[in-house]
């Protein structure tokens, strides 16, 4: 995703190396970036989606995991979807034996929407996670 021979993960110094954010594809990169977020990436380059034939061997998955020697956190920031809960329930399954805290960003109502503008599985998932007010 870069002209230059190093990307921002290898050449910045701020940058927490031993935190690493899973997405689906580069663009997903970007996004990410815009939150604030200052640990490392890795790019799967899709899901795990059976009736499109698309497999765990077809992702980038086996990098991943040769990358956890050094690693605290691995965050799954992939698609709230059927194939994106199949990958992540994957990667968990997988990274689990390194022993490294697995997150997932949070999910639910998102700022500024009105709520009869929100999804009913969005809705479900804000109720579910719902977090309580501190005084």
């Amino acid at each position: 995703m870069t002209d230059q021979a190093d990307c921002i993960n290898c050449n910045d110094p701020s940058r927490k190396m031993n935190i690493i954010c899973v997405v689906e594809t580069q663009q997903d990169v970007f996004y990410v970036e815009k939150s604030g977020y200052r640990g490392i990436y890795h790019v799967l380059d899709g899901l795990v989606s059976p009736l499109d034939g698309i497999g765990e061997d077809d992702l980038n998955i086996n990098n991943l995991l040769n990358r956890l020697i050094s690693v605290d956190e691995v965050i799954l920031a992939l698609p709230f979807s059927v194939e994106g809960e199949a990958t992540s329930y994957l990667i968990k399954d997988k990274i689990k034996q390194f022993n490294v805290k697995i997150s997932r960003p949070a999910k639910g109502l998102p700022a500024g929407i009105g709520i009869e503008y929100v999804d009913k599985f969005t809705l479900q998932n804000s109720f579910d996670e719902r977090v309580e007010i501190d005084d």
